[in-house]
């Protein structure tokens, strides 16, 4: 008996000390102790075809073998803009989401140059002195090679893009397939380093790595890259049913990735050097490439393990890699729950190097990238629970954790905003603000100060929702996202809504300034993708991309209004007097709005991106550039791409 009761108090104590709740406790469920362990390694190909094996008994797949939910990342990221100086200009720079960890885009500048990507294409534009703005020069790598993102890095142009080679299979000796037996194709991410001062872009390094490309950060003189390879096949998996259940007949070759170095011959990943996380949800090769852009002549640094990446976050010293498991359920029955959790995995960049350093596991899934932070050590991080359908125990609930070095969650606060989701999630500092919405937009002030003791200390409910916050100053943040209102028929959105929101009265925050765009259908690719905004804090600029509908008599038999702009505006903002619209800017002639109508097709005048070059707004679309000057919008000159 006593025994017992010291087991029962030191139990106690241990649930105590993991995961300080606020509010109803919420369960970190099926977490194994691998934290801080590295991954086990793949012996030999037949202990591959077993780990294979054991995940499918342990899914409900159906006989058509493995399948993944792994997809490319959706940039939804953000963060200060910085200025840098090239031969006495200065200039925007991505969007980026923490600071010293640069990420790619379609457009780059130097402050001299802009380097813009068309698909399959890399058009090179001079564009300082903006009269003297013209096309210089263009390159490509064919059909099969599509180009994804850029990064500048000192002298050099990085490209990174999918690529694409078309095989016939033939029959092994055994007459056995390595995948299925008609014309296939391969996927696999290219890298290309370019000498952007030699006048023919010469190639400095190539690397290709078999998988579809997931996402990257620059971080010092390093490039690190994420990958994934479906271990999928397409025909019936070769078995037979042997007392009512499913037996092999025969193996069937799973190949690991391949990647080739420069003029390097194209080989497989070993094996052996392939690690796999226990009890993995999705078959999936993600591998992590890591380019020395100081030494290109070392080996690409690799490390593959067998697991999925649905969202990544990095640090200047880690990178945390989110996998949403989702729990089968056995019917659309409204009682069948399906339990979601996030994996987090965390890799030490070190050094032109990534190690393994821990997991972690919480409940819910992630929205993005940036329900993710790091900061003095402790991971943060946002999840949302359950169905925002259902009005029973199991209806959404929203979530925030802090994980320490070890990654095991210290503290936390639960039940967040029941029968909502999140919507947009920014972590600055000591804070965390989080935007849930169903029918009102709460924005939420969290104070994270104190790791074990997270707590919320105010909200404020306002119509609409934020898809995307971003930071102004310490005191206010900038919410992106929808104006909605409440109708006969019920909620439904409105125009593109800017808001300020003033948090230095932490306890109750206020919408402080706001600024709606058209009306229903309005739309920007900043709601989903951060680097579309231009903010320069210090020049009062705010501009971002625009697609316009008006909804005064409106003749749109859709849910939309009528058509009305298409470009970018431009918006002058401080806090004394909020926004102020300077102009709007436009690719589209009238001619090209008059053939529109009311409806509008996305099409290459759509503006992508805005920069700035000194007093010069350069906005970017697959058709031309053109150069405007910051003051007044006047028009300095404009090209269309070759």
């Amino acid at each position: 008996m006593k025994s017992r009761i010291i087991f029962i108090i030191a139990l106690s104590l241990f649930i105590m000390m993991v995961t300080v709740f606020v509010g109803e406790p919420y369960s970190i469920r099926g977490l194994e102790e691998v934290a801080s362990i590295k991954p086990p390694k793949v012996q030999d190909e037949n202990h591959l075809w077993q780990l294979l094996k054991a995940f499918e008994k342990r899914n409900s797949i159906n006989n058509y073998g493995f399948f993944s939910r792994g997809i490319k990342e959706i940039a939804v990221e953000s963060a200060e803009s910085e200025e840098y100086g090239s031969q006495s200009n200065d200039y925007s720079d991505t969007n980026i989401q923490v600071k010293g960890v640069d990420e790619g885009d379609i457009i780059k500048t130097d402050g001299e140059y802009i380097y813009h990507l068309q698909h399959h294409k890399l058009n090179v534009y001079m564009a300082y002195p903006a009269e003297k703005l013209r096309f210089v020069s263009s390159l490509e790598f064919g059909e099969d090679f599509n180009f994804l993102e850029i990064y500048l890095h000192d002298e050099q142009l990085i490209v990174i893009g999918n690529k694409t080679e078309h095989n016939e299979l033939k029959p092994n000796a055994t007459g056995a397939y390595s995948t299925p037996h008609y014309n296939y194709y391969r996927n696999f991410t290219k890298v290309i380093v370019l000498d952007r001062k030699s006048k023919d872009l010469k190639v400095l390094k190539e690397f290709e790595i078999e998988g579809d490309y997931f996402s990257s950060r620059k971080v010092n003189d390093s490039l690190y890259m994420v990958s994934n390879k479906n271990m999928y096949t397409y025909l019936p998996m070769p078995r037979i049913i042997v007392n009512g259940k499913y037996e092999y007949k025969e193996k069937q070759v799973i190949e690991t990735p391949y990647y080739k170095e420069d003029n390097s011959e194209m080989i497989n990943i070993p094996v052996e050097d392939i690690y796999y996380f226990p009890n993995f949800t999705t078959p999936e090769y993600m591998t992590i490439s890591t380019i020395n852009l100081k030494d290109l002549s070392s080996n690409v640094h690799l490390e593959t393990y067998i697991g999925a990446s649905h969202s990544i976050y990095a640090s200047t010293e880690n990178l945390y890699i989110a996998n949403t498991i989702y729990q089968e359920v056995s019917t659309w029955n409204r009682n069948a729950i399906g339990e979601t959790t996030t994996e987090i995995h965390k890799i030490k960049l070190q050094d032109g190097k990534t190690s393994y350093a821990g997991m972690g596991l919480v409940n819910g899934k992630i929205l993005n990238q940036f329900s993710m932070d790091e900061k003095d050590g402790y991971f943060r991080i946002a999840t949302t629970t359950g169905d925002i359908w259902r009005d029973d125990e199991f209806t959404s609930k929203n979530h925030l954790f802090i994980l320490d070095n070890k990654l095991e969650v210290v503290g936390s606060v639960n039940n967040i905003a029941p029968t909502e989701r999140i919507y947009s999630m920014r972590f600055i500092g000591d804070k965390a603000y989080m935007v849930t919405f169903r029918e009102t937009d709460p924005f939420f002030v969290i104070d994270v100060k104190d790791p074990t003791n997270p707590k919320i200390q105010g909200y404020l409910k306002i119509p609409g929702y934020s898809n995307y916050l971003h930071p102004y100053d310490e005191n206010h943040i900038i919410g992106f996202g929808k104006e909605v209102y409440e109708t006969k028929q019920g909620f439904l959105d409105g125009g593109l809504k800017i808001a300020v929101f003033d948090v230095s009265d932490v306890s109750n925050p206020i919408e402080k300034y706001k600024v709606e765009i058209g009306g229903r259908g309005t739309h920007s690719q900043l709601l989903n993708n951060h680097k579309a905004l231009l903010f320069d804090a210090t020049r009062n600029l705010l501009a971002l991309p625009v697609t316009v509908y008006s909804e005064e008599e409106s003749t749109n038999n859709f849910w939309k209004g009528n058509f009305k702009f298409q470009g970018a505006y431009v918006y002058h903002l401080d806090m004394e007097n909020g926004f102020n619209l300077k102009g709007e800017i436009t690719h589209y002639t009238e001619d090209d709005y008059q053939k529109a109508g009311i409806y509008h097709y996305y099409g290459d005048k759509d503006i992508q991106r805005i920069i700035r070059i000194d007093d010069v707004l350069y906005t970017v679309s697959e058709e031309m550039i053109k150069a405007n000057k910051l003051d007044d919008l006047k028009e300095i000159k404009s090209i269309i791409h070759k």
